[in-house]
């Protein structure tokens, strides 16, 4: 609660940023993600878990989430950080994700 604004918790957000990784690459998800990522108070395996939960669906296949995280490679369109922000560090995070389901999957 903001006020009188109902706001989503942190946590929160970065489900739906992460759930929102596998419908649409707009690289603003994926850095606000990375960004909430980042204060290292909750994993990506947390809030994968989470998403039946929260969206009423079944969890997405490795297959998709692999897909999403590599999509990252491909983004264009980052906003303008007023924080300080490594791209590099950014694309290199997800690019591991993506490394540890494919050696999960592909074992």
């Amino acid at each position: 609660m903001f006020g009188m604004l109902n706001v989503d918790s942190e946590f929160d957000i970065a489900i739906n940023k992460l759930y929102t990784l596998f419908s649409r690459h707009k690289a603003r998800d994926y850095v606000d993600l990375y960004m909430l990522l980042s204060q290292e108070y909750y994993s990506m395996e947390q809030l994968v878990a989470r998403i039946p939960d929260k969206f009423g669906s079944e969890l997405p296949t490795d297959l998709t989430i692999m897909r999403a995280y590599l999509a990252v490679q491909d983004l264009t369109d980052y906003p303008t950080m007023l924080v300080p922000f490594d791209k590099a560090a950014m694309i290199d995070f997800y690019l591991g994700e993506a490394k540890r389901i494919g050696q999960r999957l592909f074992r």
